[in-house]
């Protein structure tokens, strides 16, 4: 099982998004950080492969929202 994560963060008015990853919902690697300016309407879609016959299959899925 994988656990993927993003993280939005307000810097100096840039909207940064960054992706994680685990094997164990404990230990996480960090990876890329992309700047955006999406707005409060920013949507965000799971994506299972480049070509067809790639499928996928998610057992849970969480937005939350940290203040």
């Amino acid at each position: 099982m994988a656990w993927l994560r993003i993280v939005k963060r307000t810097v100096d008015g840039k909207e940064l998004y960054t992706g994680y990853s685990s094997n164990d919902d404990t230990t996480w690697l960090c990876g890329g950080t992309w700047t955006h300016s999406l707005g409060s309407g920013a949507k965000f879609a799971l994506y299972a492969g480049k070509r067809s016959g790639y499928t996928a299959t998610f057992n849970y899925v969480h937005v939350s929202t940290l203040q």
